[in-house]
């Protein structure tokens, strides 16, 4: 006979892995599901520290989660004060702006988000990242609806969410990859200008920005005269020179560890390469 965890389990449950293949023997019945798990008496809620249900509406899972819920994710971050990790991509019925909205009020203590492939809006993201101060990896590939300028609210949403993502104190590991709407102009308008600049109290240089002195080529606003190379003091030496960040960037630095911009084919060295000069840690 199977083990008593094999049909919803047992005492002292601790840990299940929700397979999106049906393999997973908590639901081999068709009375079983998500939702019912999490009413399992068996199960402390506040043990509960990661959900990963990526890609689970591409299979044949209607036992687990029914792919017309619109409400099952929000019932069940609802029961996970606890939860440090969400995984939800491609859950695009599911994943809306307002679980997004309401994610730090019923789980302030997330680290991990993944929620690539769903229609989450600029509006929502910003405001929820603002409210996840422990939020360590955030992942959104191929998100048609996250990053747009078709109007002008949606391109201060996208300047917004851009900018908190560049502040936020804990967040090191952002995957923006494969989003075809990401452009040059988005991140050049989000990032030019730290804090201090937008409060009126750091100066402009003698060439201003955008403008290019004689002989000098500008980098998203930013002379490179600005960028001072520090050579190495042995001239046999076969190593890269040093950069040093230009002065322009002090109260701008990004403390990202992990980027991944793959497949933006809207974004080029112009905003590229001073996103890299911000970036000393990656």
């Amino acid at each position: 006979p199977p083990p008593p965890a094999a049909v919803g389990g047992g005492p002292g449950l601790n840990r299940t892995s929700l397979a999106p293949l049906g393999r997973s023997a908590l639901f081999i019945k068709p009375s079983n599901g998500l939702q019912r798990y999490f009413q399992n008496q068996n199960i402390d809620v506040q043990d509960i520290h990661a959900l990963r249900l990526n890609s689970f509406t591409n299979f044949n899972t209607e036992r687990v989660v029914s792919p017309q819920d619109k409400t099952v994710l929000l019932s069940i971050t609802a029961k996970c004060p606890r939860l440090r990790t969400f995984e939800a991509a491609g859950m695009e019925l599911q994943v809306r702006d307002s679980l997004i909205r309401q994610l730090p009020e019923l789980t302030p203590m997330l680290t991990t988000i993944d929620i690539s492939q769903t229609s989450v809006t600029s509006w929502s993201l910003s405001s929820c990242i603002a409210s996840l101060p422990l939020l360590y990896k955030l992942t959104l590939r191929e998100c048609p609806g996250l990053f747009s300028d078709k109007d002008a609210a949606a391109a201060v949403a996208t300047e917004r969410l851009l900018l908190r993502l560049s502040r936020h104190g804990c967040l090191r590991a952002l995957d923006v990859s494969n989003n075809q709407s990401l452009t040059d102009d988005m991140w050049r308008e989000a990032l030019t200008l730290s804090p201090l600049a937008q409060a009126g109290e750091v100066g402009g240089g003698e060439v201003g920005e955008g403008e290019v002195g004689e002989g000098e080529v500008c980098i998203g606003g930013e002379s490179a005269a600005a960028v001072e190379i520090v050579q190495e003091e042995d001239i046999g030496s076969k190593e890269e020179p040093k950069v040093a960040l230009p002065p322009q960037t002090k109260g701008k630095i990004i403390r990202w560890t992990s980027l991944d911009i793959s497949f933006n084919e809207k974004m080029t060295d112009v905003s590229i390469a001073p996103l890299l000069l911000r970036l000393p840690n990656l």
